[in-house]
């Protein structure tokens, strides 16, 4: 009787060595989720930020003040444009992986969660003879 109550006890150290780990483990991926998170944000304001002035250039660029603007000016506007497009593109398809990459880590910390609350539930629920 003696043996299983000393395998109870460093069983039990073995279960609050379990949880203290996923507890970390767990903290680890929610910081990585804030760091994504201001990493979609940023990429939103830089997707914000480079359509304005595109809007702003294409504004510039308007025929209509074709008559008053140097062509060379103009072919300027058109090049940064085009640049900026690229740009654009650039930031949703990062802002997109980003996502995904969310998606991911938020899958994993609800398993996590799930995996801890019911091997909690589990090895609480048991009685000690």
């Amino acid at each position: 009787m003696i043996q299983y109550k000393h395998m109870f006890c460093f069983g039990m150290v073995g279960l609050i060595m379990m949880f203290t780990y996923l507890e970390k483990y767990k903290d680890e991926l929610l910081e990585q989720k804030a760091t994504l998170l201001k990493d979609i944000t940023s990429c939103d304001n830089e997707i914000k930020e480079t359509t304005k002035f595109i809007e702003y250039l294409e504004e510039s660029s308007d025929p209509n003040y074709e008559a008053f603007t140097p062509r060379k000016v103009n072919m300027h506007h058109k090049d940064k444009i085009e640049e900026l497009k690229t740009v654009l593109k650039e930031s949703f398809a990062k802002k997109e992986s980003l996502q995904n990459n969310l998606s991911s880590l938020d899958e994993r910390i609800e398993e996590l969660n799930s995996v801890i609350r019911n091997s909690s539930d589990h090895y609480l629920s048991k009685e000690v003879y």
